[in-house]
């Protein structure tokens, strides 16, 4: 069962399906985290893996909305492996670099910048 915003007010068109279609899924993954489903647990485990390595494919991979996902990537683009919101900012770069000594790095112009091994 789910929800749609045409909920009592008339038919649902197919967005407005989609869209409840969507939340649904979204909340029983995420109740499924709660109760500690292992395979959700697991999943998630997976998916911040992938995260931090930066691993696109794998995170579309495990993703619950795999072409959509996919698809907001290449609409918003980026000319980095980081995500286009956090760029040159990337903290999954900056602690691989930190980790491997390459902490000292440029943010001139950045605002409230300040370089932590300086």
């Amino acid at each position: 069962c789910y929800l749609t915003p045409a909920e009592h007010l008339g038919l649902p068109t197919p967005e407005h399906v989609k869209e409840g279609v969507i939340a649904f899924k979204i909340a029983a993954h995420a109740a499924d985290v709660a109760r500690g489903n292992p395979r959700a647990l697991e999943r998630n485990r997976r998916m911040s893996e992938a995260r931090y390595r930066l691993d696109w494919e794998g995170q579309f991979a495990l993703c619950l909305f795999p072409e959509e996902a996919r698809r907001l990537k290449e609409e918003r683009g980026s000319r980095t492996k980081a995500c286009s919101m956090c760029g040159p900012f990337c903290p999954m770069n900056l602690v691989e670099a930190v980790l491997r000594g390459r902490a000292r790095m440029e943010l001139r112009g950045a605002p409230y910048a300040h370089d932590p091994v300086g």
